[in-house]
């Protein structure tokens, strides 16, 4: 419509008579002043400005305008209003249109851009488009704006389309227009390459060379790209162009390979997955190129070798492979006398029937060969080649040695020196070899007196003594062993020595006798003999006699008997007097010069009992009766005997009563007593008895003593009253504190009632039965208290039920001696309840959501449930009832209420008409009296419902997805919108299903991207094409939501490695010799992928050595390159290597192992040619000889090796031994003589089980050895002789003989074995004769006829011998002394030992007969060394200890004189006295001791290991290794153990060393105990010290600080608050601990205290609102060297205080506050967890304010970013009017309950307010405000100046009235108000560092004037409400200036810090 364009002509009447002219206005709806009254008719509306619905311009086609029209009456118009709908029709003028893009590409399911438009509104703007013709590929979206490709297009079928977009409005009439347009389709590569034909064929021969063209492949592809020809076949090639293939030479036959694969791939040049293949097989025919070659050789072969054994190995190699490699081979010279024969293997035999022995080889000339070998190979003309092998025989030692004779001789003196001569043996050796035939001489056994030198074979007789009369012969075998004595070929011969005698001086058996007697011994008693059997003198000079006498010096109380030599007493004995008789005994000779020898005879002499006991015992004795058995009463003492010999003593106690006596006199408890039952004394009577083991009976002395028995408080207290009382006491009962309650028998007051009591049976002491009564356990809260003596039980304290409702006290009874008693008893204790405990909701503050539109009721809470709504009482004070006390509307109109416990709705809410948010304030109250009442808040929130589902930009959409595409890669973004607000209109995406199923996609939720969450593989996806279906939702209630189709087609890329068929045999076994070429296995590869990716080639990796085997490329034919060898490796193994065709190729790897089977090439060899060895002649059927081993290098039967045996010599006898067939034990088989027989030669065979059986061949030559089988034979026995008493020195008795038919073991040896008791005859050993062996020697009184045992022996080993017997009368008499077995005898003997205890035997002998004169006797004659502390036994010659005095201490060594003497009367003693010397051994007796009990040191931490702390050193009494110490470090202790592990000591040098690294931040001290043990045993000593270790500190920790630190701090902080404080921990001492603090880099904004790390503001430098400052702090110590901590990361916050810190006022002391900080803020924070559950509050700072404490404190919406991983997140602090909403209850700052709850009891908050506010600023501190003041100030004193000039004039001039006073009530002017310029001076008065900013707060702080301030916002300056600063100076100080550095927070988290 046009501008002034009539509208409507309004109808307006008024009924009045007048006043009716009518005028109209416009009063609302005409936005944009569209309409106007018509100027000239005040009731017609026009258009004012034209109206345009369509575009661009778009206006409203319908408005509602509110017209007023008034009359024209006075003196008030009369008005009425109306609506007046204004609608604007339109008409369709405008053509709809549309345009593409320029240059718009379509590919398949791309959407393009269509741009349509109608400028028309309404329904003549909208419109539709069509596309024609119809049929095509492509539809056009129903808003016109998108061209859509529907279906896949093929170019070379339709390569365009021509296409006609239609699009027509709706309008009436239509409106249309035409765009065409042709869509144009680019080539894709859609087409493979093919090949016709596919398969070629070809050949030619191995010597071939290149060839070129050897076939040419053809293919073709239908694209337009092209292709390209490639192979990567070995010796092949393709031209890339043309598809020629040629041969480019270097293929061999002979390699095993003689067939190719040429694998030809045409490959689309524009997809390398595009290809097609050709084949060409390729034959290689053989060809014979060789010829045989040998590499000479030359071979050394043992000595023997025998027919068929094997040689040697001559191979030849030929190069080509089967049939034209080696087939056979012979000898052609060198071998003209058929010592070798060859087999086509290569092998050389020994030809069967021939030997090659080195000698007889030698002897012929022929120890080495040359032979010439020819090798023929297989070809139909065979070629050949010859070649030299060198096979020279080598000799070995096979010859055994000869004596020149068997047996050799000689002769020598006793007693000489040496011989350097005796006899010369010899031997000779066959061998050839000169090593093999030297020879070396040796005594086998070796001998005493004589040697044979090795090499010349003299024997010699050596220094020792040889004795007549122990060897009359010597007969050595002496062995002759070859090789130089290496052998192993040995001879045996005999060398018999004869040995001559000489006449020496007489010896006797002792040389001291000691002799004990009792001193009322008899006169006349014999005490020993000097001819006893074991006390006796001879002389080996059988002619001599002795006689005996006592030196002159000898003690005058003995005499001795000159022939018998018996020592007898012959005057009384006084042991009192004197107990130690010293005398000496000569024994001497007739001989000239006469010979002699002397024995020391002491006679020790021993007390007789004369003398009772004397003891020491006491009158009376007492004993507690709780002693245990074996308890000590007392002890009797000090008992002696007068008596000279020491005595011990005997104890006997008095029947009757309850003790017993010791073997030391001591009396102790032998049964219980008791007090309480009598008798409570017992009298005791002990006697003691001496029982000295020498002295005859004993004597007694009795002594009594009277034993008391003590009271002891040995019975328990016991009660008498029920083990379990019940009690019911109301929780007020311990508001009087002190009252007893009631017990009864039963629970709840039943049963009687009943008093604690108990009693006890003690007697004697009153503490042992007076009882006390105590409550042991079950009162925790010490709530009751207990009369010790009378067992009352009272209330200590108030009783809470809620805190507990049962108790069960346990209470004891113990008597004063403390003594309890065995049970207690229980008082089970019910508290009754009180209203005590208001309701409790579990939150003070509830939140939740209500939809807009829902039906009520709608239940919000159910309070019926504990966990909604609890009370701590029972019963009716736990009956609650629920109610709104306040937050909705009066009723009906109430949009909430209760019913029952449930709070629910009463209205439909809508936003549009109800408010969005409800606080309700609840209260419940219990049923107690008085009644108890709690509140909690609820916030009900009305949220928008949801209308609208989202929508996506098209339905459905294909695409593709490469298989390689990476996990995480976008591939679709499906987004979605949604015309709600709020959660309604937020959109979120889901994946409802994938068909088929898979898990390969996923889609962000937030963004509906589709993403790649798990890899594709195209190979082994079960589809190739997958539909997902996408949903997205909204998050309205309820949701609504969509779906979306996407199709992902995966394509192929080379991602699979070539593969090993599972099919394989991985593990295979093929013969040995099968030659080259031999096909091993077929392989199977496969490839999952597709194209080149999918084709495989094989190589091979490696291969074991040697490498004998290849594989073919294509068809992965594994074969041999060479003949394979078992021997040379029996398993191969090949790594075949797999590689694809894709790019990148990809390859794959497998392990094949070849397994070489046996063949039976090889013959058993010995590891010797030939053996010697040895078996006796004696050797049983079966014994061993020896074992034979040979070795076959083939296996299983072809290396089973049999052993059989024949004859080496020709000689048939091999039937003598056996040989095992399976093991080679070679043992006897017959009976061996080596009379017959001395040497047997065997050869050896063995034989493998392979077919033919191959035999190899050892000898072994067995030599018998002789062994004694014969006994010698007596010639005419048994003898009888007779000869005189008188008879001299060497007359002949008889001469006997024996014969011998051993050969060896024949030299006989004669001797007298026994019958010749006193030495009397002799025998010559080798020639039988017996003559007398003594002078005078035969005493026909004492034995008048001698019976001899005759032996003879020979010379075996052991040695055969015959006996027989000769008899002997005697006419004459010749007897003998005494003699000693030993001269001397030496005796050990430990320390300590008790008496009786045995030290040794000395023994002498007399040859005199029976049964008088034989009899020895003993005794000590004198103590040469040491006090009288043994004794000898007279007849035995038993020495044993008669005084337990033994200390090796004092004394480690006693020697004694004994004598020996016969039986006979006169007796004869032994010539010499015999010296005995006994040692004493130590004993462990002494501890060994530290030389300090305590050691101490002082060690670096920092120390080595190895260092050297310190040396401990001990000492020890005790010798040997008694006295050898042990230090060791005492582990047993927990600290010893603990320093063990740092520490060790040496156990042998006491020096204790560092073994591990010390740590004094871990151990400062070692404080620990060590021991010290010698080596001793039963038992081992030991003994203890402490070792103190202070280890001193080193700088080696740097300082360590937490890795994060987060603050907070209001933007107008002046400084003096503490921000934070970083605290660093250094486990270091000293200055290597003190740390100091530095930011890392400067800071122009925060300060650090270097000493205490606290962090303030730097004020010189301000700080921007909600900004996060971050800075990096590190720590050093002090130490040197110097150490620094890594930075760690801190981070402030500023934030405006006025809009988020609420002042809270505390009515407690500053301590109390400042300790209690950190659990305030703890509690604010759980104030706030119903609307932010992860809040954290803060603290900024406090001051005192009326004596009350008012906190500054903060909150954060929830604790992200109190993690450094959250660092550049800006904080989300709670606004101020959220806190108060919580804490605030009122304007007036009255505290919310839930700050007087439970958790705030302690805190008594009374007051809450904001932060002061800031106002808005006034003009007249806008710049321009003070410029107009200014300007008027100017004004106004321009002014003033003039008015004064007039005044001054008019006063000279004297005009004017006098002008009057002011009132007095006016008041004063108010002072002006203060300029921006004063309040600047004032902060650079009090703080100059203050200057004029733009921004920022300014405050004044000193009261001043009118206590006025002003503060300075961004934006705005204004005056601070007046009331805030008319607070007394003192408020404003302290809130303002004396911000004190209060504590702000402590570390959480990872360092944050929690305010």
């Amino acid at each position: 419509l046009a501008s002034g364009s009539a509208v409507v002509a309004l109808s307006v009447t008024d009924p009045d008579a007048s006043n009716t002219a009518i005028t109209c206005s416009i009063i609302g709806g005409n936005t944009g002043s569209v309409f106007k009254m018509n100027a000239g008719n005040p009731k017609q509306i026009d258009v004012n400005i034209a109206i345009e619905p369509d575009k661009p311009t778009s206006q409203a086609t319908s408005y509602v305008l509110a017209v007023a029209c008034a009359d024209s009456g006075s003196p008030t118009a009369l008005t009425s209003t109306a609506t007046v709908s204004i609608s604007v029709s339109l008409t369709n003028d405008n053509v709809p249109t549309a345009n593409f893009p320029s240059g718009t590409n379509i590919a398949v399911g791309d959407i393009t851009t269509i741009v349509p438009n109608d400028n028309d509104a309404g329904a003549d703007g909208t419109f539709t488009c069509s596309l024609s013709p119809a049929g095509s590929p492509f539809s056009v979206s129903a808003a016109c704006d998108k061209l859509v490709m529907t279906s896949l297009v093929d170019r070379e079928t339709i390569a365009s389309y021509p296409m006609i977009l239609t699009i027509k409005d709706d309008g009436s009439p239509a409106s249309s227009s035409t765009v065409s347009f042709t869509v144009s389709l680019s080539d894709i590569n859609d087409n493979y390459p093919v090949c016709t034909p596919s398969t070629y064929l070809a050949s030619f021969a191995e010597t071939s060379p290149a060839i070129s063209p050897l076939v040419t492949v053809t293919c073709s592809d239908a694209d337009t790209f092209g292709i390209s020809y490639y192979s990567n076949t070995t010796y092949f090639t393709v031209d890339s162009n043309t598809g020629v293939v040629s041969y480019t030479g270097g293929a061999d036959y002979d390699t095993g390979v003689s067939s190719y694969k040429v694998v030809v791939y045409a490959v689309d040049k524009n997809d390398a997955n595009q290809y097609a293949t050709a084949n060409v097989y390729v034959t290689v025919t053989n060809v014979n190129e060789f010829t045989p070659t040998f590499t000479t050789k030359t071979v050394s072969v043992p000595e023997p070798r025998y027919g068929g054994q094997l040689v040697t190995s001559f191979v030849a190699s030929d190069a080509d492979a089967s049939p034209d490699n080696v087939k056979s081979y012979r000898i052609t010279s060198g071998d003209s006398s058929g010592y070798f024969s060859i087999n086509n293997a290569g092998d050389i035999y020994v030809t069967p029937g021939r030997t090659l022995d080195y000698e007889a080889l030698s002897a012929a000339g022929l120890t080495s060969f040359i032979l010439t070998i020819e090798a023929a190979d297989g070809a139909s003309t065979p070629l050949t080649g010859t070649g030299s092998l060198t096979i020279s025989v080598t000799d070995i030692n096979d010859n055994t040695p000869i004596f020149t004779q068997s047996t050799y001789t000689g002769t020598v003196t006793e007693g000489t020196a040496t011989v350097a001569t005796v006899t010369t043996v010899a031997a000779t050796d066959a061998d050839i070899t000169a090593a093999f035939k030297t020879i070396q001489y040796s005594f086998s056994p070796t001998n005493t007196y004589f040697t044979v030198d090795p090499t010349s074979g003299v024997v010699s007789k050596t220094a020792a003594d040889l004795k007549y009369d122990s060897f009359q012969t010597v007969s050595i075998p002496v062995l002759a062993i070859d090789n130089s004595g290496a052998g192993p070929n040995t001879a045996t011969a005999t060398v018999v020595i004869s040995v001559t005698s000489v006449n020496v001086a007489p010896t006797c058996t002792v040389t001291v006798l000691t002799p004990t007697v009792q001193e009322d011994m008899a006169l006349g008693t014999q005490l020993l003999s000097m001819t006893s059997p074991t006390t006796h003198c001879s002389d080996s000079n059988s002619l001599q006699t002795l006689s005996y006498s006592l030196s002159a010096d000898s003690d005058n109380h003995f005499a001795i008997h000159p022939s018998t030599g018996a020592l007898v007493l012959s005057k009384n004995l006084d042991f009192e007097n004197t107990s130690n008789h010293y005398m000496t005994v000569l024994v001497k000779d007739n001989g000239s010069p006469v010979m002699s020898a002397t024995i020391v005879v002491t006679v020790s002499v021993t007390d007789v009992n004369e003398y009772a006991p004397v003891c020491t015992s006491p009158t009376s004795a007492s004993i507690p009766e709780d002693s245990a058995v074996s308890a000590a009463v007392y002890s009797v003492t000090g008992c002696a005997d007068s008596d000279k010999t020491v005595t011990t003593f005997n104890y006997a106690i008095n029947s009757g009563v309850p003790f017993a006596v010791s073997t030391a006199g001591a009396v102790t408890l032998s049964s219980a007593v008791d007090y309480e039952t009598p008798p409570t004394s017992y009298v005791v009577e002990i006697a003691i008895s001496d029982t000295a083991p020498s002295l005859g009976g004993f004597k007694t002395t009795t002594y009594t003593t009277t034993v008391t028995i003590l009271p002891v408080n040995d019975n328990n207290p016991a009660f008498t009253s029920p083990t379990t009382l019940y009690s019911d006491v109301a929780e007020s009962s311990g508001t009087a504190v002190g009252t007893a309650i009631t017990l009864t028998t039963g629970s709840g007051g039943s049963g009687s009632t009943v008093s604690i009591a108990a009693t006890d049976a003690d007697k004697g002491n009153s503490s042992h039965y007076t009882i006390v009564y105590a409550i042991a356990s079950g009162d925790t809260h010490g709530w009751f208290s207990i009369n010790p003596n009378t067992g009352v039980i009272s209330t200590a304290q108030q009783l809470d039920r809620e805190q507990l409702s049962t108790l069960t006290l346990t209470v004891t009874a113990r008597d004063m001696a403390g003594l309890a008693a065995t049970v207690s008893t229980n008082v089970i204790i019910t508290v009754t309840d009180e209203n005590d405990n208001a309701p409790v909701f579990p939150t003070k503050h509830l939140t939740i959501n209500v939809t807009e539109g829902n039906t009520p009721p709608n239940t919000l809470f159910d309070f019926s449930s504990a966990t909604m709504l609890t009370d701590a009482d029972v019963g009716a004070n736990a009956n609650l009832n629920l109610a709104i006390q306040s937050g909705v509307m009066a009723a009906p109109n109430e949009e909430f209420e209760i019913s029952g416990k449930i709070l629910r709705t009463k209205k439909t809410f809508s936003l549009a008409t109800d408010g969005p948010q409800y606080i309700l304030v609840l209260t419940a109250t219990d049923g107690g009296l008085p009644t108890l009442t709690g509140t909690a808040t609820v916030t009900v929130n009305i949220v928008e419902a949801n209308l609208v589902t989202p929508t996506f930009a098209v339905g459905s959409y294909t695409m593709s997805v490469p298989e390689t595409t990476a996990v995480g890669a976008s591939l679709y973004n499906a987004s979605a919108t949604d015309a709600d607000h709020g959660l309604s209109g937020t959109v979120s995406y889901g994946l409802s299903s994938v068909s088929p199923v898979a898990s390969y996609f996923a889609v962000d939720n937030k963004t509906g991207n589709v993403f790649l969450q798990n890899a594709i593989d195209y190979d082994t996806a079960t589809s190739k094409v997958f539909e997902l279906y996408i949903v997205a939702y909204d998050k309205g209630t309820p949701p609504r939501s969509n779906t979306f189709t996407l199709t992902v087609s995966i394509t192929d890329a080379n991602d699979n490695d070539p593969q090993f068929n599972t099919t394989n045999s991985f593990s295979k076994s093929i013969a040995e010799n099968v030659g080259t070429g031999f096909v091993v296995n077929n392989i199977v590869t496969y490839d999952v992928d597709t194209g080149l990716g999918g084709n495989v080639t094989c190589s091979i990796a490696s291969q074991s050595s040697p490498a004998i085997f290849a594989i073919s490329t294509y068809s992965c034919v594994m074969t041999t390159t060479a003949n394979p060898d078992r021997e040379a490796l029996a398993v191969h193994t090949v790594t075949v290597k797999l590689t694809d065709l894709g790019t990148p190729a990809r390859t794959n790897q497998a392990l094949f192992t070849i397994t070489l089977t046996d063949l039976n090439d090889n013959t058993p060899t010995f590891s010797f040619a030939q053996m010697v060895t040895s078996v006796p002649e004696n050797s049983a059927i079966g014994a061993a000889v020896t074992t034979v081993y040979a070795t076959d290098a083939d296996t299983g039967t072809n290396g089973a090796i049999a052993y059989s045996m024949i004859s080496n010599d020709g000689a048939g006898d091999h039937g003598n031994f056996s040989i095992s067939a399976t093991t080679g034990a070679i043992t006897v088989a017959q009976t061996l003589d080596r009379e017959q027989k001395a040497m047997y030669s065997l050869r050896v065979l063995a034989t493998d089980s392979g077919s033919p059986p191959l035999t190899g061949t050892c000898v072994v030559n067995v030599t018998i050895t002789d062994i004694n089988d014969n006994t010698p034979t007596w010639v005419s026995a048994p003898y009888t002789a007779s000869v005189s008493e008188s008879a001299p020195l060497g007359e002949l008795v008889i001469t006997v003989s024996a014969t011998d038919r051993d050969s060896t073991f024949g030299v006989l040896t004669y001797s007298i074995a026994s019958g010749d008791t006193l030495g009397l005859f002799r025998i010559n050993s080798a020639t039988g004769r017996i003559e007398t062996a003594k002078s005078s020697g035969l005493d026909r009184e004492s034995v008048g006829l001698w019976n001899l045992t005759l032996v003879v022996n020979d010379n075996g080993s052991p040695p055969l011998s015959a006996t027989t017997s000769l008899t002997v009368t005697v006419t004459d008499v010749n007897e003998f002394a005494p003699a000693w077995v030993n001269s001397s005898y030496n005796f050990r003997i430990i320390e300590n030992s008790p008496v009786s205890t045995l030290v040794g035997n000395v023994r002498a002998t007399d040859n005199d007969a029976g049964p008088v004169n034989n009899v020895i006797y003993y005794a000590i004659d004198a103590y040469l060394l040491g006090d009288n502390y043994f004794s000898i036994s007279s007849t035995t010659g038993d020495i044993s200890v008669s005084t337990a005095a033994l200390d090796r201490e004092t004394r480690d060594t006693y020697q004694l004189r004994v004598v020996a003497w016969d039986g006979a009367t006169p007796s004869k003693t032994a010539t010499n006295c015999l010296t005995v010397t006994i040692y004493i051994d130590d004993a462990n007796d002494h501890d060994p001791v530290y030389s300090k009990s305590y050691y101490n040191a002082t060690v670096k931490e920092d120390v080595s290991i190895g260092y050297n702390v310190l040396t401990v050193s001990g000492s020890d009494l005790d010798t040997g290794n008694n006295a050898v110490l042990i230090y060791r470090i005492n582990t047993t202790d927990t600290a010893g153990a603990f320093a063990s592990y740092f520490f060790n000591l040496d156990s042998s040098t006491g020096l204790l060393s560092v073994q591990r690294s010390l740590d004094r931040e871990n151990s400062s001290y070692f404080h620990f105990p060590i021991l010290i043990y010698d080596n001793g045993t039963a038992p081992q000593r030991s003994g203890s010290a402490s070792v103190y270790i202070i280890v001193e500190d080193v700088n080696d920790n740097a300082p360590s600080l937490a890795s994060f630190y987060n603050a907070e701090v209001p933007e107008v902080d002046d400084g003096n608050m503490k921000i934070a404080t970083i605290t660093a921990t250094d486990p270091d001492t000293g200055s290597g601990g003190s740390v100091s603090y530095y930011w890392n880099s400067n800071t122009p904004y925060f300060n650090i205290d270097a000493t205490t790390g606290i962090i303030t503001r730097n004020t010189l430098n301000s700080v921007e609102e909600y900004k996060i400052y971050t800075q990096d702090v590190v720590a050093r110590d002090s130490g040197s060297p110097q150490l620094t901590s890594s930075a760690s990361k801190v981070r402030i916050d500023t934030f405006p205080a006025d809009e988020y810190i609420v002042l809270i006022h505390f009515s407690m002391s500053e301590a109390d506050y400042l300790s209690r900080l950190s659990t305030i803020k703890t509690n604010l924070a759980k104030t706030l967890v119903g609307k932010y559950p992860n809040n954290r509050v803060g603290h900024w700072k406090y001051h005192s304010h009326n004596g009350n404490i008012v906190g500054y404190f903060y909150a954060l919406a929830n604790t992200d970013t109190d993690s450094i991983s959250y660092i550049t997140v800006d904080k989300k602090f709670v606004p101020y009017s959220d806190l108060l909403a919580f804490w605030r209850f009122d304007s007036s700052g009255t505290p919310t309950d839930i700050l007087k709850g439970s958790d705030f009891t302690n805190t008594q908050i009374v007051k809450v307010e904001p932060y002061p506010q800031t106002a808005s600023t006034p003009w007249y501190e806008e710049w321009w405000g003070i410029l107009l003041l200014v300007l008027a100030g100017l004004a106004a004193a321009a002014l003033l100046a003039a008015a004064i000039y007039g005044l001054v004039f008019c006063a000279k001039a004297g005009c004017g009235a006098q002008t009057p006073s002011a009132p007095a009530s006016q008041p004063a002017k108010p002072p002006p108000p203060i300029k921006e310029r004063q309040i600047l001076e004032l902060n650079q008065d009090k703080h100059p560092r203050h200057h004029p900013k733009p921004k920022g707060r300014y405050l004044i702080k000193e009261n001043q004037g009118q206590n006025k301030g002003v503060q300075e916002t961004s934006n705005n300056r204004t005056t601070t409400p007046k009331a805030e600063f008319d607070k007394p100076q003192q408020q404003q100080n302290s809130t303002y200036d004396n911000g004190r550095a209060s504590p702000v927070g402590s570390l959480g988290g990872d360092g944050a810090l929690d305010f």
